[in-house]
């Protein structure tokens, strides 16, 4: 078995500040408006109304509670609601649900309708009130792709305006998160405050609220964040409170300077089992942290090759511990780090997704859900490149049987309207995210979204795959040189089937139901295009370099 460096659970810092993605203007030249345009898949949305989205939401009992209907359709619009519970109440104009949730745990299915001069739609809502949040996976926008530390309270306000203004928020999407960079100074009985670019929190979190949105924050274990700002060691619970008071609803957790605290806690773990060299691998941990936390890029010559002095070193003297024996340290002070938020979360008041940003290290995926976590990235952070996106594709695979309806592998961010990502990479990372029940974050600048971009983010049911109640994550089911097919199971009895050509030239790929010994189908539904096909005994696409379909299948019923 390898065995880890003493700092290699901690190596996830080095990994947060890549280059900032340039997000892709929105081209004039009559030729790439073409082309784009003849690359959209997903049909226009019609005007008369529907309902989209999730159709389970979670909450615990006697909390705020906020929710918008998202609703496609000619405005204005007008709502109901059948089978609101007291505490809650409906405005009929902007569909947003608010109010306090009962204190009775339960099911209470809402009947919504929505109406307009063309027609009128309904659809049914179960508000499951109980001990868990995110049951579907989390939908909404972050910053940190696009805008990096480069931000402020008027770019969140226009970002939160143009979800709702684009029609984002009328397919699902809900949660604005302010990353990094917010973070102000502390008052003197300790209260954490927004800085000069955020001079009142709760009146932002009260902007977000006004549409129906959710407000997502972002901060560290350590004592300051990637960025360098305050961090919540040590203040976790008055911090916790006062996100709650603010308003917020998502917390994304950053391991980042946390780093020398971890550090100097494995160095005397590691002490314990190897006490002849105690000294020096404390000493190696006081000098390794700081430059390990060290925000120049690149780092100067001299340091880098100190650092890889020093991991040689604790390589080789911890190569005398077991590898599942360092593993077992690694779990343990990230736990620890992660856990006292969650606790401190979770008596704020207020209902408060989780986002553990800890890398994939310590194998997250195993003990997030324990320590409150509701979604937990699995990987270092994603840029707008093929090959990245792909390597954080690859270690997604096994990691399916640890998540499920409250608790998520979180990839990252989505790529789509930054780089240069082709349109049929954009179109695959939305089908693998969707496959993959991953969180659907956009990582764009929502102000400068073209009729591509938008079309890719907004099928609704393309999306329905990775909302789908059953929560469960897809798998890979076949692999053969550049041809993959993942397949995820959804409500109904129905099953979503994924083609991905990793290649660089076009393949024509198939699927056959006996694959997942599945009886004859009765449907056939390509998700993109919105169209049924032929319910034959084969299904075969021919798919585009480096591009994707997705499609959805109804086996006969015995």
């Amino acid at each position: 078995m390898k065995t880890p460096s003493l700092l290699l659970p901690l190596l996830a810092l080095a990994l947060v500040c890549p280059l900032a993605a340039a997000p892709v203007p929105v081209s004039t030249d009559p030729a790439v408006v073409a082309e784009r345009l003849a690359a959209v898949r997903t049909p226009a949305t019609p005007d008369t109304p529907r309902i989209n989205g999730t159709r389970v939401v979670g909450a615990r009992p006697e909390k705020p509670f906020l929710y918008r209907i998202p609703t496609t359709g000619e405005r204005p619009l007008r709502w109901s609601v059948r089978g609101l519970p007291r505490g809650l109440k409906l405005d009929r104009d902007t569909g947003i649900i608010s109010g306090v949730t009962p204190a009775k745990k339960g099911t209470y299915t809402l009947r919504l309708r929505a109406s307009n001069a063309l027609g009128k739609t309904s659809a049914e809502l179960d508000l499951v009130v109980g001990d868990t949040l995110a049951l579907t996976p989390p939908m909404g926008w972050n910053n940190y792709n696009a805008f990096r530390l480069k931000i402020s309270d008027s770019l969140i306000r226009a970002q939160a305006d143009a979800m709702v203004s684009s029609g984002l928020a009328d397919h699902g999407y809900a949660y604005v998160n302010v990353d990094d960079a917010w973070e102000g100074v502390r008052a003197a009985d300790g209260t954490i405050q927004g800085n000069e670019r955020f001079p009142d929190m709760p009146a932002l979190g009260a902007h977000i609220h006004s549409h129906g949105l959710k407000f997502g924050i972002y901060s560290s274990p350590g004592y300051e964040t990637c960025g360098g700002f305050l961090g919540s060691l040590h203040y976790e619970e008055q911090d916790a409170r006062a996100f709650a008071s603010w308003g917020v609803d998502y917390l994304k957790y950053d391991w980042c300077s946390y780093i020398i605290d971890a550090g100097r806690l494995a160095a005397d773990r590691h002490a314990e089992l190897l006490p002849a060299h105690a000294d020096v691998l404390r000493s190696m941990a006081a000098e390794y942290g700081p430059m390990r936390n060290d925000r120049r890029r690149p780092r100067p010559p001299e340091m880098s090759a100190r650092m890889r002095e020093i991991e040689a070193e604790q390589k080789k003297i911890l190569s005398a511990i077991p590898g599942e024996t360092l593993h077992a340290i690694e779990r343990d002070i990230a736990t620890d780090a992660y856990r006292v938020m969650g606790r401190a979360l979770e008596s704020s008041g207020r209902d408060i997704v989780y986002s553990l940003c800890q890398y994939g290290e310590a194998r997250v995926w195993e003990w997030g859900h324990e320590v409150g976590g509701h979604l937990w990235r699995t990987t270092r952070d994603i840029t707008p490149r093929w090959s990245q996106i792909m390597g954080i594709v690859n270690r997604q695979k096994g990691l399916e049987k640890w998540a499920g309806p409250g608790r998520w592998n979180d990839p990252d961010m989505l790529e789509i309207g930054n780089g240069q990502l082709t349109p049929d990479e954009m179109h695959m990372q939305m089908t693998q995210w969707c496959i993959l029940a991953a969180p659907l974050l956009l990582g764009n600048d929502l102000t400068k979204l073209d009729p591509l971009v938008l079309s890719i983010l907004t099928n609704d049911e393309v999306i329905a795959v990775n909302q789908d109640r059953l929560g469960r994550q897809g798998w890979l089911l076949r692999q053969t040189d550049a041809a993959e097919l993942y397949v995820k199971p959804l409500s109904g009895d129905r099953w979503a089937v994924a083609f991905f050509n990793r290649g660089e030239t076009p393949l024509e790929i198939t699927f056959d139901p006996a694959e997942l010994k599945l009886p004859a189908l009765s449907a056939v539904r390509d998700l993109w295009r919105h169209k049924d096909l032929p319910a034959s005994p084969k299904i075969t696409f021919t798919v585009a370099p480096h591009g994707a379909e997705l499609v959805a299948l109804t086996p006969v019923k015995p």
